[in-house]
């Protein structure tokens, strides 16, 4: 396993030997130091942890309005369903058309 995936699960001693390895096997000899926090074995987050940095801020905002502007999309095209007086097959297929905006713009604005 990956030493990030050992050091996620709090495998401290595992991703100790897996770097150990990894150095051996590129003949690196230095001394492996791990975080404070990850010693401990406390990582806690909070929800501030999502506006911190940039990168992550737009990350949070561009998911969350693409998750209520899909949100409200659907739950305006179900309450109002009956009011359409079309095939309900077309309707079907315009809101799934729809959708594929929806799930190429936030892909779109989160890869500048």
């Amino acid at each position: 396993e990956s030493p990030k995936w050992l050091l996620a699960t709090n495998k401290i001693d595992d991703c100790k030997e897996a770097i150990k390895k990894i150095m051996e096997f590129n003949h690196i000899e230095k001394e492996i130091v791990l975080c404070k926090e990850y010693e401990k074995g406390s990582s806690n987050g909070n929800f501030f942890d999502l506006f911190r940095t940039p990168h992550i801020r737009r990350i949070t905002i561009v998911i969350s309005l693409a998750w209520f502007a899909l949100g409200t999309l659907y739950f305006g095209l179900s309450l109002h369903m009956p009011q359409f007086n079309a095939n309900i097959y077309l309707i079907f297929f315009l809101s799934g058309l729809v959708e594929i905006p929806a799930d190429i713009i936030p892909f779109v604005l989160l890869n500048r």
